[in-house]
């Protein structure tokens, strides 16, 4: 890569260092040396020796620009372990880091598809370790073993300083995690606010619009569809994403309509007919008692990741002939089955 390139790329990490530190922490950390490596066995690392922040290059030119963020906040953890607690002998990933975690707004465990990030400092030996220990506990009728088992338990949450808290919290299918649909967009076209609307209203997920950047294209500056939720849950949403998107094209070539303007007033049309469909459905599903979307822990782990939003409304030019061939086309469009298929290159979890 070109020595521009890569100063480039230190710029904005740089950039984003500074403005998690002042946003989340006060700008109590002292700025570390950032460095960008060819070749790391982890996506990231911490050395307090000489205070500095590495990340893998492949995680940069690979992945969204916002997983690379992510990593940021996690290295940055373990700074605010080492330089605000004073810990120098902490374990790399018990409780202190947990609680820094916490401070920058990311979760310390979370899962994903097609690639975790987390592999690699997700959840640690001794953690799982202790859960396991803890279900042979449970499970065992065997008086003696079980108090062995329990007291190795004990042990373990001792030398790590391990919470009961985080040895409960280990359903994988209810697990949080994060996700960045689709493309960084230099100006957000008015379809892709609804799809995300969409997302969120009717397929178990939070969605977010958050800065990013696209190395690939010469590192164009935008934003990107940030997705929150269960690995399932993520799954299913991204897969209608991509139908609704592939659909949109599909039913925009077999209409006679012809210009931009056209183009994004069918589009809209199609969202909103879409939308329709799914309230429809959704009222007879409560009618059902089938429905229950708020679910508390999804939007603890969403606040968490941004205390400070706020909701804006999308408009539609409804008086448009193309919006209204596009409302009558959502109206009938569905989505095919394809979850749990082949997985998409565009999902990215930290």
């Amino acid at each position: 890569m070109e020595p521009h390139y890569l100063s480039v790329i230190g710029t904005r990490l740089l950039h984003a260092y500074q403005g998690i530190n002042q946003e989340r922490l006060k700008s109590q950390l002292k700025t570390p040396v950032l460095s960008i490596q060819p070749a790391m066995a982890s996506w990231g690392r911490y050395d307090p020796t000489t205070r500095t922040i590495s990340l893998r290059m492949g995680l940069i030119m690979e992945h969204p620009w916002p997983a690379v963020i992510e990593v940021l906040k996690h290295e940055m953890a373990h700074q605010v372990v080492h330089e605000l607690f004073g810990l120098d002998h902490a374990p790399p990933h018990g409780e202190a880091w947990r609680r820094a975690c916490k401070m920058l707004g990311i979760d310390p465990i979370v899962s994903g598809d097609p690639i975790v990030l987390a592999n690699e400092q997700d959840i640690p030996t001794p953690l799982r370790r202790a859960r396991k220990l803890l279900a042979l506990a449970e499970k065992n009728s065997n008086v003696h073993e079980a108090a062995a088992a329990l007291a190795a338990v004990q042990r373990i949450m001792d030398e790590y300083q391990l919470s009961m808290d985080a040895l409960r919290d280990d359903d994988p299918h209810r697990m949080m995690s994060v996700a960045w649909f689709g493309d960084v967009c230099k100006r957000r076209p008015r379809y892709l606010s609804l799809l995300a609307i969409i997302l969120s209203d009717h397929f178990h997920v939070r969605c977010i619009w958050v800065p990013s950047l696209d190395l690939l294209r010469g590192g164009i500056e935008g934003q990107q569809l940030e997705v929150c939720g269960t690995k399932t849950h993520l799954t299913i949403a991204h897969h209608v994403y991509d139908s609704v998107i592939n659909q949109l094209k599909l039913l925009w070539d077999a209409h006679s309509g012809r210009g931009a303007r056209q183009k994004n007033a069918f589009y809209d049309g199609v969202l909103m007919g879409f939308s329709s469909t799914l309230q429809n459905e959704q009222k007879k599903s409560r009618m059902e008692g089938l429905v229950h979307l708020n679910d508390p822990k999804l939007n603890a782990f969403y606040k968490q990741r941004h205390p400070h939003t706020r909701s804006v409304s999308v408009g539609v030019n409804s008086r448009d002939r193309a919006y209204s061939d596009g409302h009558e086309a959502g109206r009938s469009l569905r989505i095919g089955k394809g979850v749990g298929g082949e997985k998409s290159t565009r999902m990215l979890a930290s």
